[in-house]
């Protein structure tokens, strides 16, 4: 019994000797696990950050074209109306026209 002791106290500073080199094998391998994490975090970060800009550009890009297209109807519009006036004018122009062609062949006539 006290021999068995005595190996056992003898193979304790092997034991803890074993022990630390696997706490600090441990101890590395957490740290090396922890800093990939941080660097894994920020790459998804950047990521994250890209993809929301280019978001936030095709949001703008489809806003501002959204913009450029009710601008170019409203346009389109009022040149129609602004064609139509005019066609309407020149009717009344050209009415104008004939009613005093007539008026003059008819004043030649008499």
């Amino acid at each position: 019994m006290v021999g068995q002791l005595q190996q056992e106290l003898a193979d304790a500073p092997k034991k803890q000797s074993m022990s630390e080199a696997s706490l600090e094998v441990t101890t590395r391998y957490h740290s090396d696990l922890e800093r990939d994490k941080l660097h894994l975090q920020k790459e998804l970060e950047k990521k994250l950050k890209t993809k929301m800009q280019k978001q936030n550009m095709l949001a703008l890009t489809s806003k501002d074209l959204h913009s450029t297209w009710e601008e170019h109807l409203k346009s389109r519009s009022h040149l129609e109306e602004h064609v139509a006036h005019l066609d309407k004018e020149k009717a009344e122009l050209l009415e104008q026209f004939f009613l005093l062609e007539i008026t003059c062949a008819i004043t030649e006539c008499c």
